[in-house]
């Protein structure tokens, strides 16, 4: 239950299905620099993808009203949000053999203003939802492990920008945030520790003083260094929270802008290369049943019986672990959400670790030898007839056995009373 392997769905675009009654779109466009003018070519394939919550956006003349599902589910032409494309270009006078894809979420920004529409947008603000990841199941998260995440994004000024702008440029080195909602079970990061109360944090996302603004995709800034030591993974860096968790994991990116109010708003913007992964610095921390990368063995309960016992000592596995030190086993016991099992009650032995209750119980059953005796009794015993043995003083209760009819004799099961 714990294994945290494959947290969210991966992006790509596997259970893809091309969107029926939306037309692929193949976009020309000329670009002139230097008075030389070049010819491009781009096409938009437009998907469902059920492995993501995407959303739409439509004005209500005061505010958006934002619901589940990509904007090309919405009945409104006017609808702004995401939805999942594939996109590929070229140069005309270099038409490829073949055409590659990638896989990316387009967003439609904004629409004219209509008090407005000539020189004022409405566009989408910090609130509104683009795409939701969230996993199939519900894990344990433990508190050393670290997790990474990372995308690209790209301001557009039309759907298909086949070159990065030589006009609008970044005119100092900025940092664009993207607002990201992280959820594990009932607790939300907020960028600097977990809480019950519902938060967003910012991925930084840094550009350069002459960068472009259009048409270049720019990638979240990578946290991880050589001291955490939790591998080669690239991106923003976010520990787990400082208890072990349950529940299921999720995150929500939300609208990001430029931040250049000089520039002329963009109308689409992009994000590709969306990746959830984690690292753990140190797995022996966690697992207290540490063997090494791909052994994991459970703890191990065995009984001790002194040597002048009248048999062969019994292997006893108890696989139960209570982990007073929050440290993981195969048979960890959790209690309700986020707890681990520390103690049990018992109306024979009280309340107690439950390990120390079992142990007890193993050792009044042992604590009393026990004999092998090999009495003379009558062939006539029926079920539940009581012998009593004068010797040891012990009473008997037959409890099934065996006739040898040809030999008469009998062979029973005796239980101790």
């Amino acid at each position: 239950m714990y294994e945290i392997k494959d947290i969210l769905p991966t992006f790509d675009d596997e259970r893809t299905q091309i969107k029926e009654g939306v037309p692929s779109e193949t976009i020309p466009r000329s670009i002139t620099r230097n008075k030389i003018k070049t010819n491009y070519t781009g096409i938009i394939r437009y998907y469902t993808q059920p492995k993501y919550t995407f959303y739409n956006h439509v004005w209500g003349g005061s505010s958006f009203a934002e619901s589940e599902g990509d904007r090309m589910t919405s009945t409104n032409p006017a609808a702004l949000g995401s939805v999942f494309v594939r996109t590929t270009g070229f140069q005309d006078d270099q038409r490829p053999s073949t055409l590659s894809f990638d896989n990316e979420v387009m967003i439609r920004n904004y629409i004219p203003d209509p008090a407005n529409p000539n020189t004022q947008v409405i566009e989408l603000t910090e609130n509104s939802r683009i795409i939701t990841l969230k996993s199939e199941n519900r894990a344990l998260y433990h508190k050393n492990v670290y997790f990474c995440l990372s995308t690209e994004i790209k301001f557009n000024q039309e759907k298909f920008d086949p070159v990065e702008s030589d006009v609008h440029k970044f005119g100092a080195d900025a940092v664009i945030n993207i607002p990201v909602k992280f959820r594990i079970g009932k607790y939300y990061y907020n960028g600097t520790t977990w809480t019950e109360t519902e938060s967003k944090f910012n991925l930084p996302v840094d550009v350069k003083k002459g960068d472009s603004v259009l048409g270049r995709y720019f990638k979240v800034r990578d946290t991880n260094d050589f001291t955490l030591g939790i591998g080669d993974i690239s991106g923003f860096i976010v520990k787990a929270p400082d208890i072990n968790i349950i529940g299921d994991c999720e995150v929500t990116f939300y609208y990001f802008t430029t931040g250049q109010t000089n520039i002329i708003a963009n109308g689409y913007s992009y994000m590709r290369n969306i990746r959830f992964s984690y690292g753990i610095p140190d797995e022996q921390s966690i697992y207290n049943d540490w063997v090494d990368k791909d052994t994991k063995a459970d703890i191990l309960y065995e009984s001790e019986i002194p040597g002048s016992y009248t048999e062969s000592s019994d292997e006893i596995d108890l696989r139960i672990c209570t982990n007073t030190t929050g440290m993981l086993a195969l048979s960890s016991v959790i209690v309700g959400n986020d707890a681990f099992l520390q103690e049990i009650e018992t109306d024979a032995y009280g309340a107690g670790q439950p390990e120390e209750i079992l142990l007890n119980r193993v050792l009044d059953l042992y604590s009393s030898p026990r004999f092998v005796i090999d009495p003379t009794l009558r062939n006539d015993a029926k079920p539940y007839t009581v012998f009593t043995e004068p010797h040891l003083g012990k009473t008997f209760v037959v409890a099934g056995g065996d006739e040898d009819v040809k030999m008469e004799s009998s062979t029973y099961n005796l239980i101790e009373i």
